[in-house]
């Protein structure tokens, strides 16, 4: 499995951890609800984390930032600054894609989220 660093900065706090890469793609999948704050962020990321409380997904991550790569890379996501940067060799941040992940409802991978337009459709 691959780990790759994540920050995750908003006006008033930073946040790091090193994590499983597919986490990243998850967070940057929770970016389509406009997050400004990490609270919005973590209220974003039951859709995209099924089975796990989002609670729990930030409750081994340090304070502050740290910029040294890990295994797959680096993807720093800063909530007030509206930027995503990402070096990995797990993952393209790009600024369309698709991210395709269980339905609530249906078994069947189902939803899209197009991330230049923060727009996220769950067809089931």
């Amino acid at each position: 499995m691959s780990a790759i660093t994540i920050n995750i900065v908003d006006e008033n706090r930073a946040i790091h951890a090193q994590v499983l890469a597919a986490d990243g793609d998850r967070l940057v999948g929770a970016l389509a609800a406009d997050p400004w704050t990490m609270e919005e962020l973590e209220r974003a990321l039951p859709r995209f984390i099924q089975n796990r409380d989002p609670a729990d997904f930030f409750s081994h991550w340090k304070a502050g930032t740290d910029s040294e790569l890990w295994d797959a890379g680096i993807l720093w996501i800063d909530l007030a600054s509206r930027v995503v940067a990402c070096q990995s060799t797990y993952s393209a941040v790009v600024q369309r894609g698709v991210s395709h992940i269980p339905c609530a409802t249906s078994p069947i991978p189902s939803f899209v989220a197009s991330f230049s337009e923060c727009y996220v459709s769950e067809i089931c």
